[in-house]
C-alpha cells in the first residue's frame, strides 16, 4: 500500500564497499539535499547498494542527475577506475512506498531516529512522545542539515550526551545557522524549554519553518533571521555548526550568549581548524566533551566564571 506524496528524485548506487562508502559520505551531495536512506550488502562478495533521495522540486532533477553522475565518475577515476565495479540509476516517483523509506528510519545515535517526512511507517503528530527518545521527520529541501553530514552527526551525538548528563531539560537554546532546524528540534525533543534557530539563508529559514510545524513544536522552536548580535538575553546552551570563518567572526558573540551560566557547542570544523578555535578559548572556557568524526570535529565549551577567569590569570 502507498500513499500519494511530494514526488522526489532516487538514486541507487551499487559498487564496491569503499567506492559506495566514499561516495555518499562527499560534502557536496549533502549540500545539494541528497539524504542517504539506507544501504544494504549484496550476495556478491564486496558490493553493495545505497539508496539516496532528493525532495529538490522537477526542475532542478536534471542538475541534479547530472552533477551526481559527474561526482560519481570522478570519485571511480581517482580511485582507479578498473579495480571498482560500480553502476548507478536514478528513479522518479509520485508515491513513497512504505518499503523504500523502510520502518527503522535512519538511526544516527541510539537515541536519535530521523524519518524522510512522507514516510508512512512515521507519522509524528500521531505517535505518543516517548520521554528520552527522538524520533523526527525531516525535510532537507536544498537547506544543510540532513543527519549525514559528519558535522551533524557530531552535534547529535553531543545533544544525546547533553540529554544524558540531565544538561538539556528546561533548558534555553540558541542554534546559530540552523539550517533545516534539525538542532533545535533534538534539543526540544530531548527536554529543552526553548529552541531559536537563525539563519541568513531564506530556503534555510523556510525548511526550517516548514519541520518545525511537521513536528508539531511551533509553541517551543521559533525559527528567525535576526542577526546575533541583535541578541541580549542568555542562552543555556548555545550551538553553531558553521564554516571555520564563520565560526571565528562569531567567536565572540557566541561566548557572550553562553555567560557565566551556559555552555556552548562548536562544530563544522577539521582538526587544524578546530585546534586554532581550541587556542583561542583557552583563556576563557573548558572543554567538557568532544568527538571526532571523519576528521569532523565537535567541542562543547563551558566559560570560566568571572571568578575562575581572574584566578586562571593571577
Amino acid at each position: 500500500m502507498s500513499e500519494r506524496v511530494s514526488p522526489c528524485l532516487i538514486a541507487n548506487i551499487r559498487g564496491d564497499e569503499s567506492f559506495v562508502d566514499r561516495l555518499i559520505r562527499l560534502g557536496c551531495l549533502v549540500e545539494r539535499g541528497w539524504l542517504f536512506t539506507g544501504r544494504k550488502d549484496l550476495e556478491t562478495h564486496g558490493l553493495c547498494e545505497a539508496i539516496l533521495w532528493n525532495e529538490a522540486p522537477r526542475d532542478k532533477w536534471d542538475g541534479l542527475i547530472q552533477h551526481l553522475d559527474a561526482q560519481a565518475e570522478r570519485l571511480l577515476n581517482s580511485m582507479g577506475r578498473r579495480s571498482f565495479r560500480c553502476e548507478w540509476r536514478f528513479a522518479s516517483t509520485d508515491f513513497f512506498p512504505d518499503t523504500f523509506h523502510g520502518r527503522t528510519g535512519m538511526l544516527v545515535t541510539p537515541r536519535i531516529r530521523l524519518y524522510p517526512y512522507g514516510s508512512l511507517s512515521f507519522r509524528v503528530k500521531d505517535r505518543p512522545y516517548t520521554p528520552g527518545i527522538v524520533e523526527l521527520a525531516m525535510h532537507s529541501g536544498w537547506a544543510f542539515g540532513t543527519g549525514n553530514h559528519p558535522s551533524t552527526v557530531g552535534c547529535l551525538h553531543a545533544l544525546d550526551w547533553l540529554s544524558s548528563q540531565g544538561l538539556l531539560a528546561g533548558r534555553s537554546v540558541l542554534d546559530i545557522g540552523t539550517g533545516t532546524g534539525i538542532l533545535s528540534l533534538v534539543a526540544v525533543r530531548f527536554g529543552a524549554k526553548s529552541a531559536l534557530g537563525i539563519d541568513v539563508d531564506p530556503e534555510a529559514l523556510a525548511v526550517a519553518r516548514t519541520n518545525v510545524e511537521r513536528n508539531g513544536l511551533e509553541g517551543r522552536v521559533t525559527i528567525s533571521s535576526i542577526d546575533i548580535k541583535r541578541l541580549e538575553q542568555g542562552f543555556d546552551l548555545v550551538m553553531a555548526n558553521l564554516t571555520p570563518s564563520v565560526l571565528l567572526g562569531m567567536l565572540s558573540d557566541i561566548v557572550r550568549l553562553a555567560g557565566d551560566g551556559g555552555i556552548f557547542l562548536l562544530a563544522g570544523c577539521r582538526k587544524k581548524a578546530m585546534a586554532s578555535i581550541v587556542k583561542d578559548l583557552v583563556e576563557c572556557a573548558d572543554i567538557i566533551w568532544q568527538d571526532s568524526i571523519e576528521e569532523w570535529e565537535t567541542r562543547i565549551f563551558k566559560p570560566f566564571s568571572m571568578q575562575e577567569s581572574i584566578e586562571s590569570n593571577l
